[in-house]
């Protein structure tokens, strides 16, 4: 899976805080992982990561932190994540060394840019599934799902659903492939998305019996990827989103809150950029697209993101480090489609700031617009 990680800037509102700082982030398991040409890869929207660190096998599962060089220091105040110590710590390079590993890691960067999020290869994973050469079964699997997406919706600008099978393979409830898309979505709890994408792109079961009564009932989990676009307002509506409101204030605690002012998407640095509180003092955070480690997941090159946290604020270190460990852990359940963060991208398009949120996906039921509410 071709991801980025992000990075969240945290400091106090006031401006005058606001200042560069090292990231703190987990190792890349893959060493010598190419890192990034931040300016050529802003341009074209990818996930743009620092430069990666290699870790020797003694401390493979300690966190570093590192600065954009690969320079380990050490983890401030209560972080949960462990730094390396001074024995540990890889020896620096020469200049020479590290213009070398910039300017190739700049190129490896541009050519993934290419290909859309980072470390994409083959073609391009958001095509849905080629219908050609079926036999229309896959029409009456799709329109069933679309009628219900439509009900679950306050309004959009479109659904389509593409359904990938044949006569003989449904019968025996199964189905190659679905591919659920549409643009302008608002749902009835107020998630709202310039564009959403949903798609699980290897073999779906399903009851028959089910589909002949009108309804798509799974018998197995299935697995695969979601892509969501946001705008400025769709990502403030994002983080007041119920299922987020709830995971936060677990995780961060019950005095912690988003607020749905101040989001701001800033294309050329990359970043976007909003506010927080927690104990009634707000805080100004900043997410940026920083990195990728390998992982497996289904429908999806191999690769997953890993997060760091620039930390402005020296009185907030252990608040930090948690609103990193939440941001890169995210999970949204949507009535039985569990979406999990795995990258970040942030393009202007059509004139527009958008972030755009890879998600991956576990299918456990498809939602009743009867008695579910999104």
């Amino acid at each position: 899976m071709a991801a980025g990680a992000v990075a969240a800037t945290l400091s106090s509102a006031a401006p005058s805080t606001w200042r560069q700082a090292a990231p703190i982030g987990k190792q890349n398991r893959r060493k010598g992982t190419a890192g990034g040409n931040r300016a050529d890869d802003s341009a074209k929207g990818a996930f743009r990561p620092y430069h990666s660190v290699s870790v020797p096998k003694s401390v493979a599962s300690s966190a570093l932190e590192f600065d954009p060089l690969g320079v380990s220091r050490a983890i401030m105040g209560n972080c949960p994540f462990r730094g390396l110590s001074a024995a540990q710590k890889e020896p620096a390079q020469s200049p020479a060394a590290q213009g070398s590993r910039s300017e190739s890691s700049s190129t490896a960067r541009r050519v993934s840019a290419q290909e859309g999020f980072s470390g994409a290869a083959g073609p391009p994973v958001l095509s849905p599934p080629n219908p050609s050469g079926t036999d229309g079964s896959g029409t009456v699997v799709a329109k069933i799902l679309e009628a219900g997406v439509r009900l679950l919706l306050r309004r959009h600008q479109g659904v389509q659903v593409v359904v990938h099978s044949s006569w003989p393979e449904l019968l025996f409830g199964s189905v190659k492939a679905v591919h659920l898309s549409g643009r302008g979505w608002l749902s009835k709890l107020g998630l709202a998305a310039r564009e959403l994408i949903v798609s699980a792109p290897t073999s779906c079961k399903l009851d028959y019996g089910e589909l002949l009564a009108g309804r798509v009932t799974l018998t197995e989990c299935a697995l695969g990827w979601a892509e969501a676009a946001f705008d400025a307002s769709d990502f403030a509506n994002f983080l007041v989103y119920p299922p987020v409101v709830s995971s936060a204030r677990r995780l961060i605690g019950s005095d912690f809150s988003f607020e749905p002012q101040g989001v701001r998407i800033d294309v050329a640095a990359g970043q976007v950029h909003f506010v927080c509180r927690q104990a009634g003092e707000q805080f100004n955070v900043v997410l940026e697209a920083v990195g990728g480690v390998e992982g497996e997941h289904v429908g999806m090159p191999e690769s997953n993101p890993w997060g760091v946290l620039v930390v402005l604020e020296p009185s907030q270190p252990a608040l930090a480090c948690v609103m990193t460990k939440f941001f890169n852990e995210l999970e949204v359940d949507l009535a039985g489609v569990g979406l999990r963060f795995a990258g970040l991208a942030i393009r202007e398009e059509a004139g527009r700031a958008i972030v755009r949120l890879r998600l991956n996906a576990r299918i456990q039921r498809i939602p009743n617009p009867l008695r579910d509410t999104i």
